[in-house]
């Protein structure tokens, strides 16, 4: 059987049409995006509670009827730790002396004695 080249073309033309259709739709299949109005109030009841945690904010959302699973919840809250100060362990280390607490326990002359 033989075909036109006009037939070929117009294959080739629709089999490409095709797949870059089916392409460009991967970014729309999955999950809605979460509700600007939900996401706020997810943020507003993170930042007023600092101790609460996703599972109650979580259960606080389920009683105000608003239906999310905890596993959004907690990725709408990514990124919103705080930041905290780590201060020193030992006192030689607010002196500014150089030798640190570990050094001074693990010293070979006290481990010789052991």
């Amino acid at each position: 059987m033989f075909v036109q080249p006009d037939t070929v073309v117009r294959w080739h033309k629709k089999a490409f049409k095709l797949y870059w259709q089916r392409k460009s739709e991967r970014g729309k299949r999955g999950r809605p995006t979460l509700d600007p109005e939900i996401l706020d109030i997810v943020l507003k009841m993170a930042d007023a509670n600092p101790l609460w945690g996703t599972p109650k904010i979580h259960g606080e959302l389920l009683k105000l009827g608003i239906e999310l699973s905890g596993r959004t919840v907690s990725m709408s809250l990514a990124g919103r730790m705080e930041i905290l100060t780590l201060w020193p362990l030992s006192a030689s280390e607010l002196a500014g002396s150089s030798t640190s607490f570990i050094d001074s326990v693990f010293s070979k002359s006290k481990l010789s004695s052991l």
